[in-house]
């Protein structure tokens, strides 16, 4: 029994040999094995990469649509729409484009002369303006009889801008110049017509977006002449 045992044993390594060599075998592919794994762990690290990025994207574009201004549609009393593409919030502060097309208006509707829009004009003008030059012009202009003289002359008046030009920026208030030409013209049969040239300059104050004022601005001083230099002047 012994020598059998010893035999078998002694036979072991040769009857075993394929054993090693599968070994030897699972072995010799295990750097390839790994390899691939690696690759695969690569590519999974990159998509995650990617699907990180574009989360992080898609986050940024969230939130920039959530502080985007809504959609505003203008619908006038005719049902006519119009799409506003800039709004402005009643605590933003005006531009200064805002600031020429807003001292332009202003000129337009102080210098009306127009036999039947000038009180309407004035009012207008006076409105936007602060409180103490408001007192001086309506003294000079309507309370002096100014205007109810024009009234009864029947003339037209437009105004004709050269240029408008914002001089000084502060933290409170612009300060713009005003120049161009204001045209009257009879409305009798000959039609006759002058020419006034004029130059101002106003200082306009921020306040806050209303109805009233959606410009946020508000005329604090107005200096200059216009026609045969006739002064004009008012504010603080």
């Amino acid at each position: 029994m012994a020598s059998k045992a010893f035999s078998r044993l002694h036979k072991l390594p040769r009857s075993t040999s394929a054993g090693r060599t599968f070994i030897a075998t699972v072995g010799g592919q295990q750097p390839e094995i790994w390899s691939r794994a690696f690759a695969i762990a690569r590519g999974l690290g990159f998509a995650l990469f990617a699907s990180l990025t574009l989360n992080v994207v898609l986050v940024g574009l969230c939130i920039a649509l959530a502080f985007r201004p809504a959609d505003v549609i203008f619908v006038d009393k005719l049902g006519v729409a119009t799409f506003l593409p800039l709004v402005a919030r009643a605590d933003d502060d005006p531009r200064e484009i805002e600031a020429e097309a807003f001292a332009k208006q202003w000129v337009r509707d102080f210098m009306s002369l127009d036999a039947i829009t000038a009180r309407e004009d004035l009012a207008r003008a006076l409105s936007v303006s602060d409180r103490e030059i408001q007192s001086k012009l309506k003294a000079q202009l309507i309370d002096s009889g100014v205007i109810d003289k024009i009234r009864n002359a029947f003339v037209h008046s437009s105004v004709r801008f050269e240029t408008t030009k914002v001089t000084a920026v502060a933290a409170d208030r612009f300060q713009i110049t005003v120049t161009g030409e204001r045209m009257l013209t009879a409305m009798g049969v000959e039609h006759k017509a002058i020419a006034e040239p004029f130059k101002l300059e106003l200082v306009l104050s921020r306040t806050m977006r209303t109805r009233q004022t959606p410009n946020g601005l508000l005329v604090r001083y107005v200096s200059g002449s216009f026609g045969s230099n006739m002064p004009v002047g008012g504010g603080q």
